[in-house]
C-alpha cells in the first residue's frame, strides 16, 4: 500500500490470515481507489487486489475468513457521511450496512463472529455507539439512556 501513494488499515481475523485495506493515490494521484489486499501467511505476502466501493477506508475489521468490515468517509452533495461496508464473501461482493451523517469513525470491531461494535465521529461530540449480533448484517445504535 505504501508504494501505492495512501494509508493502509489492518484487520486480522486469525494469526495467519490478515486483510490490508488500501486507499490508493492519495499522494499520488491522479486516481483515488480503495483496494482489499489478503493474506492467508501472516502478512508474508497479499492478493489478490479486490476493489471495495468506497472513496477512503477509515477503518476496518475482520471475522473468519471471509468477512470484512471497512469504516470509510463518503462525500455527499452537501454533508460528509460515514458508510460501513461489509463482504462476506472475501470481496466478490460488498453490502452497504449502515449509513449516517458523521465525521468519521473512531471504532470498528468484533468481539466474536457474530457480536460487534462500531463508534461513529458526530457533530458536537454527539458520537453514536453501534452494535451487531449478526455478524455485520444489521447494525444498530446502541442507547444509554
Amino acid at each position: 500500500c505504501s508504494a501505492a501513494g495512501g494509508p493502509v488499515v489492518l484487520a486480522a481475523a486469525t494469526s495467519s490470515r490478515l486483510d490490508a485495506v488500501c486507499t490508493e493515490g492519495v499522494w499520488t494521484g491522479p486516481k483515488v481507489t480503495v483496494d482489499l489486499l489478503t493474506s492467508t501467511d501472516g502478512g508474508t505476502s497479499f492478493g489478490p487486489s479486490r476493489p471495495v466501493p468506497v472513496t477512503s477506508a477509515d477503518a476496518a475489521a475482520a471475522t473468519g475468513a471471509s468477512t470484512v468490515a471497512v469504516g470509510a468517509t463518503v462525500s455527499g452533495t452537501n454533508s460528509v457521511n460515514v458508510a460501513l461496508e461489509m463482504t462476506f464473501d472475501n470481496g466478490a461482493s460488498w453490502h452497504a450496512v449502515y449509513r449516517q451523517a458523521g465525521g468519521g469513525w473512531l471504532e470498528l470491531g468484533f468481539t466474536t463472529v457474530q457480536q460487534g461494535v462500531a463508534i461513529v465521529l458526530g457533530a458536537w461530540h454527539a458520537n453514536t455507539m453501534l452494535f451487531t449480533t449478526d455478524g455485520g448484517r444489521h447494525w444498530a445504535p446502541v442507547s444509554f439512556r
